[in-house]
């Protein structure tokens, strides 16, 4: 029985690897490379496989591809009206969850996840986060420009009251004086 070696590239970019272990070698003379066997790979990259291809996938690992395909997708607007992400088992979630470092959690009923509400969910999570976090800085640069203006702190004790390095008070106090001009 012959044996076959798959190689399943999880990255969404195009795979920059050598394909065999002649491209692996830096050998380059003929004479001695035809004495090194030249094993090719069978690499399968998602991202080089059309969304139209997918749905002739009839097990999971079509669906995990898929996503792998589109982790880096923002909007998540892909996985809209597909189907075979409306039941999608928890192990295959958890699945794309560690390959893709996504973190996509949604309300399991009898071990099935939607995955295209939970994708939604977490992309407006994420913006939320996102939202808060730039309300946080703009109250950190608030109060540096107050202790700085009103208070006539120095930058090293200014840094250590906003709990940020000194290099980050200088870059938003010049900033500051620069709008200022």
């Amino acid at each position: 029985m012959p044996v076959i070696t798959l190689v399943l590239y999880f990255g969404d970019k195009d795979w920059d690897g050598a394909k065999s272990i002649h491209e692996m070698l830096s050998v380059q003379n003929p004479e001695i490379l035809s004495y090194v066997p030249d094993y090719r790979i069978n690499l399968i990259e998602p991202a080089k496989i059309s969304d139209e291809e997918y749905e002739k996938f009839k097990t999971d690992l079509g669906s995990i591809m898929q996503f792998i395909k589109h982790q880096s997708d923002k909007d998540g607007s892909w996985i809209k009206g597909k189907p075979r992400f409306k039941h999608v088992e928890k192990e295959e979630v958890e699945l794309i969850n560690l390959i893709t470092g996504s973190q996509i959690a949604g309300e399991e009923k009898e071990g099935v996840i939607d995955m295209c509400r939970a994708l939604e969910n977490s992309i407006n999570n994420a913006k939320n986060e996102g939202r808060l976090e730039g309300e946080l800085e703009g109250k950190i640069k608030g109060k540096i420009e107050t202790l700085y203006e009103e208070c006539d702190m120095s930058i090293p004790d200014i840094a250590k009251k906003v709990s940020k390095p000194e290099e980050y008070v200088k870059e938003v106090i010049k900033k500051l004086t620069a709008a200022c001009l």
